[in-house]
């Protein structure tokens, strides 16, 4: 996985979405290594840094994509 090269490269905020699991994971790169900040799944309406507003995830998935 490239995340340990983002967060040494300085890449503030890596976001790794799966439309499969309908998740998405926050990290947030502190001292060089990737950190998890937050984590949304399925409906949820969370806030997704470095996002100030709440976001509703619920719209970003594909209908009947998840077979979980």
């Amino acid at each position: 996985m490239k995340l340990p090269l983002y967060g040494r490269s300085g890449v503030g905020w890596i976001w790794i979405v799966d439309p499969m699991r309908r998740l998405i994971e926050v990290f947030e790169t502190v001292g060089g290594r990737p950190a998890l900040t937050a984590v949304a799944k399925d409906d949820e309406r969370v806030l997704l840094p470095p996002f100030d507003d709440e976001l509703a995830v619920g719209s970003w998935w594909i209908a009947g994509a998840s077979e979980e």
